[in-house]
């Protein structure tokens, strides 16, 4: 079943996200759409979502596809001024707030995998691309897309992503409501995006440590030159990862030097 405004809007329970909702049957890019809507100066809080992209984007350049009418596919137009050395907070910020929302609408145990995978287990079930643009008087403007697998079932993966990929549905062994999912999230972002946009970092952070997958579990880190191998002992929500490899050394990593993670058995092997 297609969503629509009314639906998404109906029972809402958010001061500023959802002010503006669109609803398209098939897009390119929910984000594009979203970037088109900012430059004609929608409101903070505009969300676009689709039962149909044709064009999503992924971390890094890749795609993001899904069968019509399986996931929810939605970005929300966000204007906030932040300060530059808080910005690359937001993507977990973000991430915080819909694996919140998952969670209560589904009750599935949805973690992060930092900084932008939604997973459970070990098995992807949705991801965040957070895209920002130069600050203006008004502060700066963000869009966050959302790609949440709901209804895909085992056998619509391809071979290549059957271990590595699932969905609300086939983890909670229920058809589970997109609107109910949609609106659970965009409440929880709000609360969350809110609290970080006033500074209060705390809350956010004990958060973070809550549904961090890698914490406490050994990963790899693909930075320019070299791998880091060893446990994460803290993911900063800021971005920093601390990580302590066999031999014992503690290794701070910042955002910008991680060009890949992959999380690691016992064994140290994916």
């Amino acid at each position: 079943m297609s969503l629509d405004p009314e639906s998404i809007r109906n029972g809402l329970a958010t001061r500023w996200i959802g002010s503006k909702v669109y609803w398209l049957e098939s897009t390119g890019s929910t984000n594009d759409v979203a970037w088109k809507l900012a430059e004609g100066g929608l409101p903070s809080g505009t969300v676009v979502g689709t039962d149909h992209q044709e064009t999503g984007r992924g971390s890094r350049g890749r795609t993001w596809v899904a069968p019509p009418r399986t996931s929810l596919l939605v970005s929300i137009l966000v204007r906030a001024e932040l300060p530059t050395e808080r910005l690359p907070g937001l993507t977990s910020v973000a991430s915080i707030g819909v694996a919140e929302g998952l969670r209560e609408a589904t009750g599935a145990d949805v973690q992060i995998l930092w900084p932008n995978d939604l997973v459970i287990g070990r098995r992807k079930t949705g991801g965040l691309l957070v895209e920002s643009r130069s600050p203006s008087p008004d502060g700066a403007t963000f869009v966050i897309g959302c790609g949440i697998n709901v209804h895909q079932q085992p056998s619509d993966w391809p071979p290549e992503l059957s271990d590595r990929a699932t969905s609300l549905d086939a983890e909670t062994g229920q058809r589970q409501a997109r609107p109910v999912i949609l609106r659970c999230l965009l409440e929880a972002l709000e609360r969350r995006l809110d609290l970080f946009v006033a500074g209060e970092l705390v809350p956010l952070q004990e958060a973070l440590d809550r549904h961090a997958r890698l914490v406490g579990r050994r990963a790899a880190f693909e930075l320019e030159a070299t791998t880091v191998e060893g446990t994460v002992t803290r993911i900063d929500v800021l971005g920093t990862v601390t990580l302590r490899d066999d031999d014992g050394r503690i290794h701070e990593l910042p955002p910008e030097r991680i060009l890949s993670k992959r999380e690691l058995d016992a064994d140290g092997h994916c």
